[in-house]
This record gives structure tokens, C-alpha cells and sequence, in this order.
């Protein structure tokens, strides 16, 4: 089913700089605007929103995804760009939308997005890999690489130009035709056929360690055997031991049961009569604690009376301070406010005289501004008058250059005429009469120099009123804009005259200058006053600080002893009270300890500490011997364990012999069936190479033909990929052709490409590499569509503004 291409909006890729939308008709579309303008950008666009791929590897295989170089295809100075691309079929339509986004220094795909959208539903789908599969089947494209590969030319002839860094048209023709294919199959099952060798070996070794097996076996079912013996005697002695032990056990219970007691009831003894001891030690101490409580309290209780006394001295002392300060603050404001007025009044005074000096100051400049632009216009009048004069001079001295010009140049036309043709007359070829010749150049020789001399001496003339003239025009444009400078200050200084006149009072100077020594007397004799005052108040707050903080730091003093006392209060009562109750504790230790005591004599009467030691030797020699016993049955259980674990191991390759002797013999088979295969691989890998040359050469001499390139009778591929012409029977390079001819031939080895895979695109896109004539061209596309071409995407330069899009 066919598709056509209905619009592209494109923004922030390549040379693209924003968001452009451009509109697409059916059929032929031509890309038209000027160098730069955006024409490739688009292409690579549509390319990329197509196929999801931009770029070729080293090997010539396509880039897709994030593998691709997405930098290149971003424009430099954007943060973000993408392409949408809406293509019509029969009964829906396809909006695929994709996505670039740069972080820091590397590109990143964005969103990727195919809306499919019919009469009846809306279908959506999302992600790189799930939109291109989607792609393939709804625009029929088997490979989206191979469309990379065979729909888009670059700029002059993708084939032969645009190719990745040490590309060559042998591999380059190898990757369009699907030879790389082959060749990659060859090699992945030279990598299956590695695999395959080493299973082999592997079988192979294994078959050859089962061989030993047998022996092995043997040898450990022997030892299994002995050490069976060995572990039932040592089992016997074992239970000898334990029936001993069993007997002891229960006389040295009851010993141990004795003892036990013993030990315990001492402990507990000696835990009481410690406890005793502390508690009388602590009755002492709390006794001489109480004694140093009550000396304290008497001490606090005097520092009390002391810091009460100070307090109240120097908060009499500050209440008088505070008087003092209070009457200097109402003499010192009311002296700031007459200062205030005085001040004032000063200032008002110096503006007034400052007003009048700078009023007579501007009349002067202002008779000043007067002279000097009347002595300016009167220096201009004349340089006027000097520079018509030059200007007169200059035109009648250019009239007369221009006829002795016209003299001497006809004077050189004769001689040059005489001189060309020194043997005959160049208009009747009649031959000279030399003394006539002569004697014509010794008359006109005379004019010549005259004629040189006039005119060398009027352009010198001519030079020297043009520098006067442009001398004079500087000199007046300068004069003008002096005379502009002083009119425009002229003015200002009036308006500002003005100003000074309407706000100026009528007093004279010298009253002025009598009130203003007045105030200022004034002033400094009430600024005296006030200093002294804020010195005597700075003082009168210090004093003030310091008592305050003398008062504060009492008061802290008293809260403390306060508290101080307070709490010695409470350790003596503590004391007190803890005295009382070690003394009861005291009392009922003495007794526990009487009763300890007398249940201690009567169990140590019925216990042998002797006979209890001599049982315990006896019984600690056995369990070591029991340990001994254990330890070695251990040990022989332990290596019946691992010779019954290699019994079985080694029972089951002898066993597995046979089977991975067969398993050999079969990855044997497979390893040289693999080889066989890649050879036949190779084969044709190699032999399709071959063939490509012919193929190519014949499907381009039919494609330049069908084209109108008649004179064209062979076109040749050679062994080493070099691309011969016979054109009118002469063999040329590709490089001695025309560009049209050799962007024919690159259109036609991708074209043949196109028909062996027996994939004919839809679109194609001529990016560039169309110098041919309009027939022609009209002769291409024609050939195009009948193999099936339905979208076909043309760019031409033109000096337009902006892209547009021709329909054909």
C-alpha cells in the first residue's frame, strides 16, 4: 500500500534554528532556498524521524538510537530539539514525533512517539525500539538500516562522498548489497565453531579421566573397610568410660551439692559482715558532713547581712545620680533646638551670597559667550568667500585639463596608429613614405611634450585645490560646530540667569556678610555649651552604668547566698535522716550473721573435702580420656564421609565414561560440519563480491541510457573498485567526467543496490546531487515512480530568504 508525505515540522536541528513547518504535495517536491539556509538540516530530519538512525560506523553499518551521533544532528546552540512528521496512507494517517535533549556535553533521545490515526480509532505508541518496529510493517520498510543505506543521497553524492573517515567503495557496495551479511554470518559461526572445538576437548578430557576411575574405587572401598574396624573398637572402649563415669557422677552430685552450700553460706557471711562495715564507715562520714553543714550556714547568714547593707547604700547613691541626669537632658535639648534655629538661619545666609557670586559669575561668561561667537561668525564669513573662490578656481582648472587631456590623447592615438603599423597605413595598406613618416613624427613631437607638460603642471594645480578646498571644509565644519557649542551654552546661560535673578533677595553683600558673622559667633558659643553638657552627662550615665551594674551584681550575690543556704539547710536534714536509717540496717545485719553462722558449723560436719578432690581427679582422667576417644571417632567417621563421597563421585564416572565418550565423538561431527558451512559462507561471501561489479556496471549503463546519456557505451567496475567510462569510445576515470554524469552514476549504484535487496522505497530524497539537465531530471523522475517511488524530495540552491517548498 502506498504513503505519501503531508508535512514536517522540524525545530532546533541542524542549521534549523526554532520551530518551521512545511507543507508537502503528493508525488515531487523540490527543496528550494539559499546556501545555509537549512535545505540538508531537513533532510537529515526527515531522515532521522523516519529510521530513528544517523550516521554510518566504521564497518558501514548504520547508527540507531543513542549509538547515533545525535551532537551533529542538534543544532549547536539549542537545548532540545525534535521533528514531527505526518504521512497519509489509504485509510489512516501516521504522526511520528521524536525527541533530542542535551545534557551537559552529550546528546540523549528524547520522547519518541507514533500516533496512528484512522476514522474509527486513535492508536499510540511509545519508545524507540516499539515505534520503529510499528514503522516497519505500516511503511512496508523490512530494514530501517538498509533504507539509511539506499533511500538518502548527500550532499553531491552520498556514494562518493559522504562516507565515514577511510571508507571504500568496495566495502561501502559490500554493506549496500548485503554481502556484510554473509560475511557477518561467517564470522559468528567461527565464533559457534569455537564453542563447539572446545566442548570437544572438553568431552574428550572428561572420557579420559573416567579411564582411571575404576582403580581409584577399589583402593577407596579397602580403606572404607579398615577404617570401619577401627571405629567399632574404639566404640567399646568408649562405652567402658562411660559406664565409670555414670557411677562417679552420682557420688560427686552429692559432694558437689555439699560444697556448693558451704561456699555459699561463706560468701554470704563474708558479703554481710562487708555490708556492716561500710555502713559504719558512712554513719561517721555523715556525722562529720552535719558538723560542716551548720559551720556554713553560719558563715552565708553573716555574708547576707554584709551584701544587704551594700545594696541599699547604692540604690540611694543612684536615685541622686539619676536626679542630676535628668535636669542636664532638659538643658541640653532645649540648647539643641536654639542651635537647630541658628543653623538654619546660617545656611539660608551662605545661599543668599552664593546665589549673588554666582549670578555676576554668569553675566561675565555670558558678555564672554557674546564676543567670542560674534569673533567666530566673522572668521567664518571669511573662510566662505575663500572657499567659492578655491571652488570657481577648481572647476575652470578641471575644464582645462580635461581639453589638454583630449589633445594628448589624440596625439598618442596617432602615434600608436603609426607605431602599430610601421610598414603600411592600417586603413588603405598602402605603403609608408618613411621621409613623410619622419617628418610627421618630428612635428607632433614637440606638441607631445607640451601638451605632457601642461597637463602635468594642471593636475598638480588641480591636487592643490582640492587639499585647500578639503582644508577649508574642515575648517568651516569645525567653526560651525564651535559657533553651535557657544550658541547652545549662550542659551543655557540665559536660562539659567533667569533662574538665579527670580530666586535672588535684595539685600546688599555687606549685610549679608555682618548677619552671617553674627550667627556663626552664636553658634560656636552655644556648641561650646553643649559639649559641656554631653561631657557631664557622659560622665553622669558612666557613674550611672556602674552603679546599676554594681546594684545587679549585689542582688545576684544575695540570691545566691540565699540559695546557698537554703540548700545546706537541706543536706543537713538529709543527713539527719540518713543516720537514722543506716543505724537500723546496721542492727539487722549483726543478726543475719549470728544466724549464718550456726547453719555453716552444721553442714561442715558432714562433709570429707579429701574424698570429694580424689573423686574429682579420678573423674576429670576419664572425661579426658571419653575426649580422646570422641575426637579420634570423629575423625574416622569424618574420612569414612569423604571416602563414601568419592566412592559415589568416582562410581559415577566410571558410569559417565561411555556417555561422554559418545558426546565427544558427536561435537567431533558438529565441528566439522561448522567448518564446511563457513566455508560455503566464504564462498559465496566471495563470489557475490565478484558478481557485484558486473551487476552494478550493467544496472548504470541501463540507468545513464535511460537518462539520455546515450553517448555512454560501457560503464566498468575493475578488480580494485575503480569506475571506468567508455564515452565516444574513449575510456575516461570518474574524476574526468562531469559532475552530472558522476551524480547519475551514484543515483544508479544505489538504485541497483535497491532492486537486488528487492526493496524499492517509497521516498527518496535527492539532497544536493542533481546537476542535470530538466529533461533529464524529468527523465529520472519518471524512472522513479514507475519503480514504485512515490514521495520524492529534490534540494536546490536559490538565493531565497528562507525554505520553501515547489511542488513539481
Amino acid at each position: 500500500m502506498s504513503w505519501n508525505l503531508s508535512r514536517v515540522v522540524v525545530e532546533n536541528l541542524g542549521g534549523i534554528l526554532g520551530r518551521r513547518s512545511f507543507e508537502f504535495k503528493s508525488t515531487v517536491n523540490y527543496i528550494k532556498g539559499a546556501s545555509a539556509a537549512g535545505k540538508t538540516s531537513l533532510v537529515r530530519a526527515i531522515v532521522w524521524g523516519l529510521t530513528g538512525a544517523w550516521g554510518l560506523k566504521g564497518d558501514y553499518q548504520v547508527k540507531m538510537g543513542n549509538e547515533a551521533d545525535l551532537s551533529t544532528l542538534l543544532n549547536r546552540g539549542s537545548k532540545q530539539g525534535s521533528i514531527e512528521i505526518a504521512i497519509d496512507k489509504k485509510d489512516k494517517t501516521l504522526v511520528i514525533k521524536r525527541e533530542i535533549i542535551r545534557r551537559g556535553a552529550t546528546c540523549k533521545l528524547g520522547r519518541c512517539e507514533l500516533k496512528i490515526i484512522s476514522d474509527k480509532s486513535e492508536e499510540i505508541i511509545q519508545g524507540f525500539q516499539q515505534v520503529n518496529d510499528k514503522l516497519k510493517s505500516e511503511l512496508e520498510i523490512p530494514y530501517l538500516d538498509l533504507a539509511y543505506h539506499i533511500i538518502f543521497n548527500g550532499e553531491h553524492d552520498l556514494l562518493l562522498t559522504v562516507l565515514p573517515e577511510g571508507a571504500t567503495l568496495r566495502n561501502y557496495l559490500a554493506t549496500c548489497f548485503g554481502i556484510s551479511r554473509y560475511e557477518k554470518a561467517w564470522s559468528y559461526l567461527g565464533e559457534v565453531e569455537r564453542d563447539l572445538r572446545r566442548e570437544y576437548e572438553d568431552y574428550r578430557d572428561k572420557a579420559e579421566e573416567r579411564k582411571e576411575a575404576s582403580v581409584l574405587l577399589e583402593d577407596r572401598q579397602r580403606l572404607i573397610e579398615k577404617l570401619n574396624s577401627e571405629r567399632t573398637e574404639k566404640m567399646r572402649e568408649l562405652n567402658d568410660i562411660k559406664s565409670q563415669l555414670d557411677s562417679m557422677s552420682s557420688q560427686l552430685r552429692k559432694l558437689d551439692e555439699l560444697h556448693n552450700q558451704i561456699t555459699s553460706l561463706e560468701k554470704r557471711i563474708n558479703d554481710k559482715l562487708s555490708r556492716l562495715r561500710e555502713i559504719m564507715f558512712k554513719i561517721q562520714a555523715r556525722d562529720e558532713d552535719s558538723r560542716k553543714e551548720r559551720s556554713v550556714i553560719e558563715k552565708l547568714n553573716k555574708q547576707l547581712q554584709d551584701v544587704n547593707q551594700h545594696l541599699e547604700r547604692n540604690r540611694r547613691d543612684l536615685n541622686n545620680l539619676v536626679d542630676n541626669i535628668s535636669n542636664l537632658e532638659i538643658e541640653r535639648n532645649s540648647i539643641r533646638k536654639e542651635l537647630d534655629e541658628l543653623i538654619g538661619r546660617r545656611d539660608h545666609v551662605e545661599e543668599e551670597l552664593r546665589l549673588l557670586k554666582e549670578l555676576r559669575e554668569r553675566k561675565d561668561r555670558l558678555t564672554q559667550l557674546e564676543s567670542e561667537i560674534r569673533n567666530l561668525k566673522s572668521e567664518l564669513s571669511g573662510m566662505q568667500r575663500r572657499y567659492h573662490e578655491c571652488e570657481l578656481e577648481l572647476k575652470m582648472k578641471n575644464k582645462n585639463l580635461s581639453k589638454k587631456q583630449a589633445a594628448l590623447l589624440a596625439i598618442e592615438n596617432v602615434f600608436s596608429w603609426i607605431a602599430d603599423s610601421p610598414s603600411a597605413c592600417p586603413v588603405c595598406k598602402r605603403a609608408w613614405d618613411e621621409e613623410l613618416r619622419v617628418r610627421s613624427i618630428e612635428r607632433l613631437n614637440p606638441e607631445r611634450r607640451r601638451y605632457e607638460s601642461e597637463v602635468r603642471k594642471l593636475k598638480e594645480n588641480v591636487n592643490t585645490l582640492e587639499k585647500e578646498l578639503a582644508a577649508l571644509d574642515n575648517e568651516i565644519r569645525d567653526i560651525n560646530n564651535r559657533i553651535s557649542r557657544l550658541e547652545w551654552e549662550r542659551e543655557h546661560q540665559k536660562q539659567e540667569l533667569s533662574e538665579l535673578e527670580r530666586k535672588m533677595t535684595h539685600r546688599a553683600i555687606e549685610e549679608l556678610n555682618g548677619e552671617l558673622i553674627s550667627l556663626k559667633q552664636e553658634i560656636r558659643v552655644k556648641t561650646e555649651r553643649l559639649k559641656e553638657i554631653e561631657s557631664n552627662l557622659a560622665n553622669l550615665n558612666a557613674q550611672k552604668v556602674e552603679l546599676e551594674e554594681e546594684i545587679r551584681r549585689l542582688e545576684r550575690d544575695k540570691v545566691g547566698i540565699e540559695s546557698e543556704i537554703a540548700h545546706s539547710h537541706r543536706n543537713l536534714e538529709r543527713y539527719i535522716s540518713e543516720i537514722s536509717r543506716l543505724r537500723l540496717d546496721q542492727q539487722a545485719i549483726e543478726h543475719e550473721v549470728s544466724d549464718l553462722q550456726q547453719r555453716l558449723e552444721v553442714i561442715r560436719s558432714g562433709y570429707d573435702l579429701e574424698k570429694h578432690q580424689t573423686l574429682m581427679n579420678n573423674y576429670q582422667r576419664l572425661i579426658k580420656d571419653e575426649t580422646r576417644l570422641r575426637t579420634e571417632v570423629t575423625r574416622i567417621e569424618k574420612d569414612l564421609e569423604t571416602y563414601s563421597r568419592e566412592v559415589e563421585e568416582i562410581r559415577d564416572q566410571a558410569l559417565e565414561y561411555k556417555m561422554f565418550r559418545e558426546k565427544a565423538a558427536k561435537y567431533g561431527d558438529a565441528v566439522r560440519l561448522m567448518e564446511f558451512v563457513r566455508g560455503v559462507i566464504r564462498g559465496v561471501a566471495e563470489t557475490l563480491r565478484d558478481e557485484i561489479r558486473e551487476i552494478v556496471s550493467e544496472d548504470v549503463l541501463n540507468f545513464l541510457h535511460a537518462l539520455g546519456f546515450n553517448r555512454i557505451e560501457r560503464v566498468e567496475i575493475d578488480e580494485r573498485y575503480r569506475i571506468k567510462v567508455q564515452l565516444d569510445g574513449i575510456e575516461l576515470n570518474l574524476d574526468t567526467l562531469c559532475e552530472g554524469i558522476r551524480n547519475a552514476i551514484g543515483i544508479g549504484m544505489k538504485l541497483s543496490s535497491a532492486k537486488f535487496q528487492n526493496f524499492i522505497p517509497r521516498l527518496i530524497c535527492l539532497d544536493g546531487c542533481l546537476r542535470l539537465d530538466p529533461s533529464k531530471i524529468r527523465a529520472l523522475i519518471d524512472l522513479l515512480m514507475k519503480m514504485g517511488v512515490t514521495n520524492i524530495l529534490i534540494t536546490e540552491r536559490e538565493v531565497t530568504p528562507r525554505i520553501r517548498i515547489a511542488s513539481d
